[in-house]
C-alpha cells in the first residue's frame, strides 16, 4: 500500500508538470522494491514483476543496488524467453563489480535456463557452464545450489544421465545442508526424470516427493515437478494417469502466473489433446500457443513438437501440403534443442509427411538420421516409437526398427512393445497395446492397417471387424484421408 501511495504521488506530480524531488523518488523506489520483495516471497510473481519494474524505472543506471534489483526482477520471470538478455547481463556485470560471484553466477544460470526454453541448448550450456565456473571452489550457498540444479537439469535433457545425476546430487546435498526446499524439489525432480529414463521406475517416487516438498513451501517448483511426473507417466505408457497430473500442473501454472510455465503447459495440452483424439482442440491450442511465442519474439522449446502434431493431423485429414510445410518447420524448430525427445519426434513426423507428398528420398534421408541417433542414444520417445515403424515399413526398412528395439535395454515400455508389433506386422496386437496406453489415433490407425492386411490376405470378416471399430473414430477425428481408405476397403467387401 505504501508503494502504491508513493507511485501515485509521483504520477500526480508529473501530471501537474512538477518534477518530483529526489527524496520522494528515493522513498518511492525503496518502498516499491520492498513491496516487490514481499510479493516474490509470497509467490505472487506477476505482482512482484510489476513492482520491480516500477522500482527499476526509478533506479539510476549507476545505483549501488541496481544489479541486485535486476536479478530479483529476473526471478519473477523464471525461464521466460521473452525476458531481454540485457537484464541478466547487466546484473552479472554489476554483481561481479561488487565482488558477489555467487549472485552473478545465479544470473548466468537463469540466462542459461532461458536459452534452453528458447530451444538453444548450446547457448544454454555456455551460460550454465560459466555460472558453474563462478561458484567452483566457493563456500556453500543457495546460489551455488541453484547453479548446479539448473546445470543438472539441462545436462539430463542432453541424455547425459550419469553426469546429470551426479551434479543434481551435489546440488541436493547443498540444498539439504542450507535448508532450501525449492532446490531440494528441483533436484529430486531432475534425479527422478533421469532414473525413469534409464529404466528405474522408482524415479517416480523422487518426482512425487519433489511435488510434496515444493507444495509444502508453496514453491513454483511444484509446477515443474508435476510437469515431469506427467511426462514420465507418458513415457511409461500410461496416458490416462498422465492426464490427471497434467491437469494439476496446467491449473497450478495459471495460478502461479509465471509466463514460461503457462506456455509450456499449454504446449503439453496439445500433446494430450492429440492422443485423446480431440484434434480440433489440439489445433486451436496450438494456434494460441504459437501466437503467444511469436509475440514474444523468442523461440520456444515446445514449438517443434506442436508443429509436428499439426503436420500429423494434416496427413490424416489429407492436407498433405500443409503437413509437409509444418513438418519441415517443426524439425527446424526442434533441431537447436539437440534433445532426442524433441528432435527425434520431429524427424519421424517429417519423414511421415515426406512420404505423404511423395518425397521418398527425403524420407529415406530422415530415416538414416534416426538410425544414427538410435545407435548412439537408443529409441525411447513415444512419438518415434509410434510412428517410426510405419515410416520404415513403407521404406522397406522395418528390420532397422527391430534392430534398434533389440538394442534398447534401458527403459522398455508399452510404447516399445507396440513398436515391435508394428514392425513385425502384428497390427491388431499393436492396436490393443495402444488402447491400453490410451492413444486414440495410434490405436485407430493400427486397426485400419490391420484391416488392409486382413483384406489383402482374403480374410474379409476380420477386416470388417477392424473397420467397424475405427470408422466412427475417424469421423470424430475428421481424418478424411483415413476415412477414405477405410470406406474403400469396406466397399470392397460389399
Amino acid at each position: 500500500m505504501l508503494a502504491h501511495h508513493y507511485l501515485e504521488a509521483l504520477r500526480l506530480a508529473r501530471e501537474a508538470g512538477v518534477e518530483p524531488d529526489q527524496t520522494l523518488a528515493e522513498r518511492a523506489r525503496a518502498a516499491t522494491r520492498d513491496a516487490g520483495d514481499r510479493a516474490l516471497a509470497l509467490g505472487a510473481f506477476p505482482a512482484a514483476a510489476r513492482l520491480y519494474e516500477a522500482a527499476l524505472a526509478l533506479t539510476p543506471p549507476d545505483a549501488a543496488r541496481r544489479p541486485e534489483l535486476l536479478l530479483a526482477y529476473a526471478r519473477t520471470r523464471a525461464d521466460d524467453g521473452g525476458l531481454d538478455d540485457a537484464v541478466l547481463l547487466e546484473a552479472t556485470e554489476g554483481l561481479l563489480r561488487e565482488g558477489r560471484p555467487e549472485a552473478a553466477a545465479e544470473a548466468q544460470a537463469r540466462l542459461g535456463s532461458i536459452w534452453m526454453n528458447r530451444a538453444d541448448r548450446d547457448r544454454a550450456l555456455e551460460y550454465l557452464e560459466h555460472a558453474r565456473e563462478l561458484v567452483d571452489g566457493r563456500p556453500p550457498s543457495s546460489e551455488k545450489a541453484y547453479v548446479l540444479q539448473e546445470l543438472a537439469r539441462v545436462v539430463v535433457m542432453t541424455e547425459d544421465f550419469e553426469r546429470g545425476i551426479a551434479i543434481a546430487f551435489e546440488s541436493l546435498r547443498l540444498a539439504e545442508e542450507l535448508d532450501v526446499p525449492a532446490a531440494r524439489a528441483r533436484n529430486l525432480n531432475t534425479i527422478g526424470v533421469a532414473r525413469v529414463a534409464t529404466g528405474d521406475r522408482d524415479g517416480l517416487h523422487d518426482l512425487e516427493r519433489a511435488v510434496e516438498i515444493a507444495a509444502a513451501v508453496h514453491s513454483h517448483e511444484e509446477v515443474a515437478a508435476l510437469a515431469n511426473l506427467t511426462w514420465m507417466n507418458v513415457v511409461l505408457g500410461d496416458l490416462r494417469r498422465a492426464r490427471t497430473f497434467h491437469d494439476r500442473s496446467l491449473e497450478l501454472a495459471h495460478r502461479v502466473g509465471i509466463w514460461a510455465f503457462i506456455r509450456w503447459q499449454e504446449a503439453e495440452e496439445v500433446l494430450h489433446s492429440y492422443w485423446e483424439g480431440r484434434w480440433d482442440d489440439a489445433l486451436e491450442t496450438t494456434a494460441n500457443y504459437l501466437r503467444e511465442i511469436e509475440s514474444s519474439r523468442a523461440g520456444h522449446y515446445m514449438e517443434g513438437i506442436c508443429r509436428a502434431l499439426v503436420a500429423a493431423i494434416a496427413v490424416a485429414r489429407g492436407d498433405v501440403d500443409v503437413a509437409w510445410s509444418e513438418a519441415q518447420r517443426a524439425a527446424a524448430a526442434a533441431r537447436p534443442t539437440k534433445d532426442p525427445q524433441t528432435v527425434n519426434s520431429a524427424l519421424v513426423f517429417e519423414a511421415q509427411a515426406a512420404l505423404a507428398v511423395g518425397q521418398t528420398a527425403a524420407a529415406a534421408a530422415l530415416a538414416d538420421e534416426l538410425v544414427a541417433a538410435w545407435r548412439s542414444l537408443g529409441i525411447r520417445q513415444p512419438h518415434e516409437l509410434a510412428i517410426a515403424p510405419w515410416v520404415f515399413t513403407a521404406l522397406g526398412r522395418a528390420d532397422e526398427v527391430l534392430a534398434a528395439l533389440e538394442a534398447e535395454s534401458r527403459a522398455i515400455t508399452p510404447w516399445h512393445a507396440a513398436a515391435r508389433r508394428l514392425a513385425s506386422g502384428q497390427l491388431v496386437e499393436a492396436a490393443e497395446i495402444f488402447a491400453e496406453i490410451g492413444s486414440v489415433p495410434d490405436e485407430a490407425y493400427a486397426r485400419l492397417k490391420a484391416a488392409e492386411a486382413f483384406a489383402a490376405g482374403g480374410n474379409r470378416v476380420a477386416a470388417d471387424v477392424q473397420l467397424r471399430l475405427v470408422l466412427p473414430v475417424f469421423a470424430r477425428l475428421r481424418a478424411t484421408a483415413w476415412i477414405a481408405e477405410g470406406e474403400a476397403l469396406l466397399a470392397e467387401s460389399g
